[in-house]
C-alpha cells in the first residue's frame, strides 16, 4: 500500500511554480544577486562584529584610565597627609 503524502497528485504540487523553467542565463543571474547579497549580508556581519569590539576596548580603556586617574589622586591624597603632618611637626620645634 503506498503511503500518502497528503497532496493527491503532482499537479497540486507544482501549482504555485511556474509552468516554465527560466534559461541558463536567467538562472545563472539569479544566483549572482543571491551571491551578491549573501556577500552583502557576511560584510555587514563582520562590520558589526568589528564595530562591537572597538567599543569593548573603547570601554575597556575608559575604565583603565578611570582607575589610573583614582589611583593616582588617592596616591596624591595621601603624600599631602603625610606632607601636613611633617609640616606640623616642624612647626611644633
Amino acid at each position: 500500500m503506498p503511503r500518502s503524502s497528503g497532496w493527491s497528485s503532482w499537479s497540486e504540487r507544482l501549482a504555485g511554480w511556474p509552468r516554465t523553467l527560466g534559461t541558463a542565463d536567467e538562472t545563472a543571474a539569479a544566483v549572482a544577486r543571491a551571491q551578491t547579497a549573501l556577500a552583502e549580508i557576511e560584510a555587514r556581519r563582520q562590520a558589526d562584529t568589528a564595530r562591537e569590539a572597538e567599543a569593548t576596548a573603547q570601554a575597556t580603556r575608559s575604565e583603565e584610565l578611570t582607575r589610573w586617574a583614582e589611583q593616582d589622586r588617592a596616591a596624591e591624597a595621601a603624600a599631602d597627609s603625610t606632607r601636613d603632618a611633617d609640616d606640623v611637626a616642624v612647626l611644633q620645634r
